[in-house]
């Protein structure tokens, strides 16, 4: 239904928990070989189960997608880079996946931050840092974590996060 809409103009979004995407490869397979311009957005996805538990979390996704032509995959990791990434998918022309969380997460990005598709992003990076940690999503967040314990040993750590 979403490629029948989309090739007749219409702007499509539609939405499912991110482990029920597998159920629908064909499908979207089928949509990117036709260029439909659709938006997926998948929740309960990656490593934090949410109170469905672990058969309703998505860890494939990411490969299902990726292996599609012209398709692109955002993680947002806070309300206000999950606004962008929708704005981004909204103008791109192409089959995109938003791969969404369930727990709430802190806000990390103020609203005029801009998520360039495809670049890394610094969230918090010292000058000359001993590691880098890369998160998307929810692992931001772990990823923060971790730096603050890396720091309590004398490990300077940045964190960066990327969209596709």
């Amino acid at each position: 239904m979403a490629q029948g809409l989309s090739i007749k103009g219409y702007e499509v979004f539609t939405s499912t928990f991110s482990a029920f995407i597998s159920r629908a490869h064909d499908q979207i397979r089928m949509a990117a070989l036709s260029e439909a311009e659709i938006t997926v957005v998948g929740s309960h996805a990656g490593v934090s189960i949410g109170e469905d538990g672990a058969s309703q979390m998505g860890l494939s996704d990411i490969a299902l997608f990726r292996a599609l032509r012209e398709s692109r995959v955002m993680y947002p990791c806070d309300g206000n880079s999950a606004r962008k990434m929708v704005e981004s998918a909204h103008r791109s022309g192409n089959l995109d996946y938003i791969r969404t969380t369930r727990p709430e997460t802190e806000v990390i990005y103020s609203p005029e931050e801009e998520f360039p598709v495809g670049e890394f992003k610094k969230v918090e990076a010292p000058e000359d840092p001993d590691v880098v940690l890369a998160g998307a999503g929810i692992t931001v967040h772990e990823a923060l974590e971790a730096k603050k314990m890396l720091e309590q040993e004398g490990v300077q750590a940045a964190v960066v996060t990327f969209t596709v």
